[in-house]
């Protein structure tokens, strides 16, 4: 192992492989690995909770997730807790018919176009990310514009592979957030092959080849 992969996969990281069809998500855990001021923009509230009532009119999200009702501005910041309880709702009831962690990971492959609805998601990636490496390299800046809840950087590892490195990051790395990279990746209909390493809950890779 190279200096800078065992930089970004620590001493004790299990080794890259291929995600997890439907990995646990382990809900509460997650909730309670969030440091007291984590938020998240309103946009993805609403974007989600607009796919879920569009397939599922009769479902109240709201008290599926088991959190208050209010109404959401798209860029104001909402608790990261109460989005990781919508996402996990939307996420079963879009797709009630798989496991809760490969339900997660699909409803992940939707957030970009969620994003890309902002000024700030046209202008990163549709207007200056030409290429999925210019998209991946984006990454960090864009976690940054969307949520305060943990530290993310992108490590090029080779003219073909790039690694996404959560740390102290509660946010499904090996559901939803392998689901984003995915989605990432067929927004530039670019073939990859995607592994992971995920140490504990909050920290691990997801290593993009291309």
């Amino acid at each position: 192992m190279s200096a800078s992969s065992a930089a970004v996969a620590g001493p004790f990281a299990p080794p890259f492989a291929p995600p997890r069809e439907s990995p646990p998500v382990e809900l509460e855990a997650h909730v309670a690995a969030l440091h007291p001021h984590a938020w998240v923009k309103g946009i993805f509230f609403l974007d989600a909770m607009a796919l879920a009532r569009a397939s599922a009119p009769h479902v109240d999200i709201e008290a599926r997730a088991g959190i208050p009702r209010r109404r959401y501005m798209p860029f104001l910041n909402y608790s990261c807790a109460d989005w990781l309880r919508v996402k996990v709702a939307c996420a079963e009831t879009l797709f009630p018919d798989l496991p809760q962690g490969a339900a997660v990971r699909a409803f992940g492959r939707t957030a970009l176009q969620a994003f890309l609805q902002s000024r700030a998601g046209r202008l990163m990636f549709d207007l200056v990310s030409p290429t999925l490496a210019d998209a991946l390299s984006r990454a960090p800046s864009a976690y940054r514009i969307i949520s305060n809840a943990g530290s993310i950087r992108f490590v090029r590892q080779g003219p073909t592979v790039g690694d996404i490195v959560f740390e102290g990051f509660p946010g499904c790395l090996e559901s939803y957030q392998v689901g984003i990279v995915e989605g990432v990746c067929e927004h530039y209909r670019q073939p990859v092959s995607i592994t992971c390493s995920f140490p504990t809950l909050v920290d691990g890779t997801i290593r993009v080849s291309w």
